[in-house]
C-alpha cells in the first residue's frame, strides 16, 4: 500500500471512529458582503428607486440620497429612522410594517456603497 494511500485511509478511519467532521466552510466576507449589496440594491429598486431615482442618483420626486451619505448628514440610524417613519412635509412615506430593519439595513448598505463609489452605477454582480 502506497503511503499517501495509508495516510488518507487513517484520515478517513478518525472521522468515522471519532465522528470527527471539518468546520463548515465560510464564505469570503467580500462574497458576503457582495450579497448584502445585492439585497440592498433589490430592495432599494423595488422600494425607493420610484422617488430616488435607478442607482440612487435622484429622481423628478426625490432628492440624490448618496449627497446625504456621503457628507455625513445621514448614518445608518438616521437613515433607518426616515425610512420607517418617512417625511411626510416632504411627501416621503414611511416604510414601517413594509420593511424589516435587515432590509433597511441593506438599503443603506447599497446607498453607502454607491455615495462612497465602492459600487458602481447599476445592477450589482
Amino acid at each position: 500500500m502506497s503511503p499517501y494511500f495509508a495516510s488518507l485511509l487513517r484520515s478517513t478511519a478518525l472521522v468515522v471512529v471519532l465522528g470527527y467532521t471539518l468546520p463548515p466552510m465560510v464564505e469570503p466576507v467580500a462574497a458576503q458582503e457582495k450579497s448584502a449589496l445585492h439585497e440592498g440594491w433589490k430592495q432599494y429598486m423595488v422600494h425607493c428607486a420610484r422617488c430616488h431615482g435607478d442607482d440612487a442618483i435622484g429622481g423628478v420626486m426625490a432628492p440624490d440620497v448618496r449627497a446625504s451619505v456621503a457628507r455625513g448628514a445621514t448614518d445608518d440610524q438616521s437613515f433607518r429612522t426616515v425610512v420607517l417613519q418617512g417625511r411626510r412635509e416632504k411627501g416621503m412615506p414611511g416604510f414601517k410594517g413594509v420593511l424589516t430593519d435587515e432590509q433597511v439595513a441593506a438599503i443603506y448598505a447599497y446607498v453607502a456603497a454607491r455615495a462612497s463609489g465602492k459600487l458602481k452605477a447599476g445592477r450589482p454582480a
